[in-house]
């Protein structure tokens, strides 16, 4: 795996305030990529920027992939922090920033490019088993009761839960918003959208130690995938 750290210049990632860790200044794990983090709660300007970073939280507002409230998920209409972190990903994206979202960063992400969620789900509040497409087995942590549905859109799904996590996932009656015509779609775990340069993580890496399995390949994907865009563009 490649450290960002040591390629030259110290790499710099901007990152949204709202659920950033307090370790490492903001950047948990990523400090291991990008050497300063920059707290982008008052400086809306990403210019000098080498990456974003959207963390977790709360629900965001089903108005922003075009859906009506259903059951008991977010707020109808967008949040503060819905509007602030849509304007932070159109910067990057019209800056050509690499994008980082986990868990709601994720979700975020995946209405952007005009991907679904799946508005409420059961029992993804524990640890559970990931498959990747590179043939690996690990295990990670999740606390989220959305999760993203990006089938309708161009994407890459780089990891998914061995076993289905939510009985709302694949239910016996399915949520209005997602019309699941196949019973064996995998739930994402890890999801690269190539439109926008963004690696998409629906677990928490900063809740696993910086050197553990996933985060190692985890950091090895974005630097693929990133440096994949960077050579196509």
């Amino acid at each position: 795996m490649t450290n960002l750290l040591v390629t030259g210049k110290k790499k710099v990632a901007g990152f949204s305030p709202f659920g950033a860790p307090s370790r490492n200044n903001g950047l948990g794990p990523f400090k291991y990529l990008y050497g300063e983090g920059v707290n982008l709660s008052k400086a809306k300007d990403l210019k000098g920027l080498d990456a974003l970073i959207l963390w977790g939280g709360e629900d965001i507002s089903p108005s922003l992939y075009k859906e009506s409230r259903w059951l008991n998920s977010g707020p109808s209409e967008p949040s503060k922090r819905d509007l602030f972190e849509w304007y932070l990903l159109q910067e990057a994206v019209r800056l050509k920033l690499p994008i980082i979202g986990i868990c709601r960063g994720a979700q975020l992400a995946c209405a952007f490019v005009g991907g679904k969620l799946v508005q409420h789900c059961d029992y993804h509040n524990t640890g559970h088993n990931i498959s990747t497409y590179d043939n690996h087995m690990m295990r990670v942590t999740s606390a989220h009761h959305q999760m993203m549905y990006p089938y309708d859109v161009k994407h890459e799904l780089l990891a998914w839960s061995q076993y289905p996590q939510s009985q709302q996932y694949l239910p016996a009656v399915e949520p209005h918003n997602i019309k699941l015509k196949n019973r064996e779609v995998k739930e994402p775990e890890v999801v690269w959208f190539n439109e926008i340069n963004c690696m998409a993580v629906q677990c928490h890496p900063e809740w696993h130690d910086t050197n553990d399995r996933f985060n190692n390949w985890l950091f090895d994907q974005i630097d693929f995938f990133c440096s994949v865009k960077e050579k196509t563009e």
